[in-house]
């Protein structure tokens, strides 16, 4: 309940930009750590919470007590005083708390998998439900080894995860909307973690792989998605979805190697992912365009467009455009605004087509310049709401000087004052720009 006039979030925020105090004194962690180990809070959590403050929202009240008397004692700074925050009822409270009363988890659980079939003696494939997942998580039987991923970084004394929040949530939501599609995620049993000597037992005729009980899981690919999954779990925990595992027994430098080969994999364009989501209505106009109008073929899936093969512009530009001019609620809205874009893009294309087929590659011109066509998209949405005849198109146009020497671009932030493009232009005003050829 706290103090009044005192809230979780003023909390929180002291704690935060304190602990740096503590993460530089390794003595203090530790005993932070021992500390909190008393009520059943593990080193593991308190690393959790130190790698990712945003974590002390969701943690038991009684546990923010803990934590934050904690941080008092070993930073000594007044304003994180427990006494100052919470009543001394909250503060006793918080000290009769033991956290291995309410886990319920097994923290010593066998793990054995069903259905799992063996590639090699190193690598079996099977599937697990988020709910798995999360029990596993939950029981620390998996991790994230430094000594394998590719991203970490350092906070204090302690190396922690590189945590893409915005990829987790979105990972979440789609889970939660179903429609995200199963993908592999990969737990590595290192080679010498287990006391037996064995850290796998595959049985071949029953097809079940069982984890040596001494063994925690390393992470090796999909720690994103875990995370995704294990907060799309507790949204909503009868909801049932399977990622695609793979389980392997590879000694930490096989699995250095194993991340070595994903990160020689060639990276998908930033832009190209954005064509495997359409998400948004203005991806399928974008996606009819492609197919069906004087932009086939000329639309790059990168960001920047290759003009010696024919592109005239990015697939982002245009689609970002489209979505920010034409809105649309419905479906039923995509067909008409991608029936008039057509007929406005095969207009231009064609007229114009000493600036955008026989001579796309010359650059004295800014008429094919890639991001124009956000102003073109602009100028169709002005057309399209006030009912003016595609024939119009080259009037409206030809009163546009499109030289680099015309000093409207440096105006609106396209060129510096010898007529090179900048490095960041804003779209956005080259569509207010051109919105205003049609008074």
């Amino acid at each position: 309940m706290m103090i009044r006039n005192r809230t979780k979030e003023d909390l929180i925020n002291e704690i935060t930009t304190r602990m740096d105090l503590v993460l530089n004194n390794r003595k203090a962690i530790v005993e932070f750590k021992e500390h909190l180990a008393k009520y059943g809070i593990t080193g593991g959590e308190v690393e959790g919470l130190f790698s990712e403050p945003e974590l002390l929202n969701e943690i038991d009240e009684r546990e923010l007590v803990l934590f934050t008397e904690q941080m008092y004692q070993k930073t000594g700074v007044e304003d994180l005083n427990p006494e100052k925050w919470y009543t001394m009822h909250e503060i006793k409270t918080a000290k009769t708390y033991d956290k291995r009363i309410y886990n319920e988890v097994d923290m010593f659980m066998d793990i054995e998998f069903e259905n799992v079939t063996m590639i090699d003696d190193k690598v079996y494939t099977t599937a697990i439900d988020i709910g798995k997942i999360s029990e596993l998580y939950d029981a620390q039987m998996l991790y994230y080894d430094f000594n394998i991923q590719r991203q970490s970084r350092k906070r204090g004394i302690n190396r922690v995860a590189t945590v893409y929040k915005k990829n987790v949530r979105e990972i979440k939501d789609k889970i939660l909307k179903r429609k995200l599609k199963p993908t592999t995620i990969v737990f590595n049993a290192t080679v010498g973690t287990s006391d037996s000597g064995e850290e796998l037992f595959y049985d071949h005729k029953r097809r079940t792989l069982r984890i040596s009980p001494d063994v925690r899981l390393a992470i090796l690919d999909g720690y994103h998605r875990i995370l995704g999954g294990i907060e799309a779990h507790k949204a909503n925990p009868d909801l049932k979805f399977n990622f695609i595992l793979e389980v392997t027994n590879y000694t930490t430098r096989e699995a250095q190697e194993f991340q070595a080969d994903h990160a020689k994999a060639s990276p998908i364009p930033k832009t190209r992912i954005e064509m495997f989501e359409k998400s948004r209505h203005a991806d399928d106009v974008t996606q009819v365009l492609m197919a069906e109008s004087e932009l086939k073929d000329r639309v790059s899936e990168q960001s920047t467009i290759a003009p010696t093969t024919g592109e005239l512009v990015s697939y982002s530009v245009l689609t970002d455009a489209i979505e920010r001019e034409f809105p649309m609620e419905f479906r039923r809205d995509i067909e008409p605004v991608a029936k008039f874009l057509s007929s406005f893009f095969d207009e231009l294309i064609a007229e114009y087509a000493d600036e955008f087929v026989y001579n796309s590659k010359d650059n004295s011109s800014l008429m094919n310049y890639n991001k124009m066509f956000a102003g073109y998209v602009a100028l169709a949405a002005k057309m399209y709401k006030e009912d003016i005849g595609i024939s119009k198109l080259k009037d409206i146009l030809d009163n546009v000087d499109f030289s680099r020497s015309n000093p409207e671009w440096e105006k609106i932030g396209i060129t510096d004052k010898d007529g090179l493009i900048v490095k960041e232009v804003d779209e956005r005003e080259i569509g207010k720009y051109f919105k205003k050829l049609i008074i």
